[in-house]
């Protein structure tokens, strides 16, 4: 992270404690697992610099500092690892073309999964090959049940 900007005649500009504090703490919030941008909210999270400042600046009130409170954080770190949050019953075949992705996989010597998600999108790459990925998007309709599992599916 750069410690400041250039103006539109190059010339450096020294970020703020609040620009630099609250950039610090969204790409903190990267490196703890939390991948992806929120698309709105008062998320640290978000895409939008001026929403991160004022985060940062929050943190930074010398009279009256508030703690951070990242609801995607105390989700993300308030279940232990492992746990099912809940089982539901696709339709007949809709896993298949995803199961023969994971049998080229194991084929292929593939012995884990990277999953990435995102308000938007998740991808889950079993490797390298093009032919071993898959793509949902809006995955947060799926778990909302705004969305069928089958209609949310890419695969390349």
């Amino acid at each position: 992270m750069r410690r400041e900007e250039r103006d539109p005649w190059g010339k450096p500009v020294e970020l703020a404690e609040s620009q630099l504090l609250g950039g610090v703490t969204h790409e903190l919030g990267h490196a703890l697992g939390l991948q992806g941008h929120a698309n709105s909210g008062k998320s640290v999270m978000v895409r939008e610099t001026s929403s991160v400042e004022k985060i940062g600046e929050k943190l930074n009130d010398e009279k009256k500092p508030k703690p951070l409170q990242e609801p995607a954080m105390q989700a993300l770190y308030s279940l232990p690892s492992g746990t099912v949050i809940e089982r539901r019953r696709l339709a007949p075949g809709a896993t298949r073309q995803i199961d023969e992705i994971a049998q080229r996989a194991r084929a292929q010597g593939a012995v884990r999964v990277k999953v990435r998600v995102g308000d938007r999108a998740a991808a889950v790459r079993w490797g390298p090959g093009p032919d071993l990925v898959y793509f949902l998007k809006e995955p947060a309709k799926i778990l909302d049940k705004h969305l069928e599992f089958g209609e949310a599916l890419t695969i390349p």
